[in-house]
C-alpha cells in the first residue's frame, strides 16, 4: 500500500513538471500600413503575418470624420481586434498608434509611428485635401502578454 502511495505521489509530482509555462511570442510583421484622413473619412489599412497563430490576414478600417476610429474594429478574418486608445490626432496627422489584441489570447500588438519612424519608409503628403501616409516597409513587432 505504501509503495503505491508513494507511486502515485512521484507520477502527479512528474506529471506537474510537464505542465507548459508561458508562450514566449514570435515577432509579428505589419506590412502595407496605410493611413488616410480627409474632412469627411478617416480609413487605416494593413495587414499581418502572426507566426504565434500561423495566422495571416488584414484590416481595413473606415469611418466618418470627424469622429475617432470605431471601438471595436476587427480584422478580416475577426481574429484581432484594433484599438485606437488614444483616439487619432488628425492636428498631427504623421503620429499614429494602435493597439492590436488577438481575440480568444492574451497577445497584444503595441503599434506606434511619428517622428521617430524611418524617415525613408514613413512618409505624409497632402493629395487633394487629403493626408495619406504610407510606411513602406516592414514593421516587426513583439507581441506582449500582459
Amino acid at each position: 500500500m505504501k509503495a503505491a502511495t508513494i507511486s502515485f505521489l512521484c507520477l502527479a509530482a512528474t506529471g506537474a513538471l510537464a505542465v507548459p509555462t508561458k508562450r514566449t511570442g514570435q515577432p509579428v510583421t505589419i506590412t502595407g500600413l496605410k493611413a488616410t484622413y480627409s474632412d469627411q473619412q478617416g480609413s487605416v489599412q494593413f495587414s499581418i503575418w502572426d507566426p504565434n497563430y500561423s495566422d495571416s490576414t488584414s484590416v481595413s478600417l473606415n469611418w466618418d470624420r470627424p469622429g475617432q476610429p470605431p471601438a471595436d474594429s476587427w480584422s478580416a478574418d475577426h481574429n484581432y481586434v484594433v484599438e485606437f486608445p488614444n483616439g487619432v490626432n488628425y492636428e498631427e496627422p504623421k503620429w499614429l498608434s494602435f493597439v492590436i489584441k488577438r481575440t480568444g489570447g492574451a497577445e497584444e500588438i503595441d503599434v506606434a509611428l511619428g517622428s521617430n519612424a524611418d524617415a525613408s519608409q514613413w512618409g505624409c503628403l497632402k493629395e487633394d485635401g487629403t493626408q495619406v501616409c504610407n510606411f513602406t516597409g516592414e514593421l516587426i513587432v513583439t507581441p506582449y502578454y500582459p
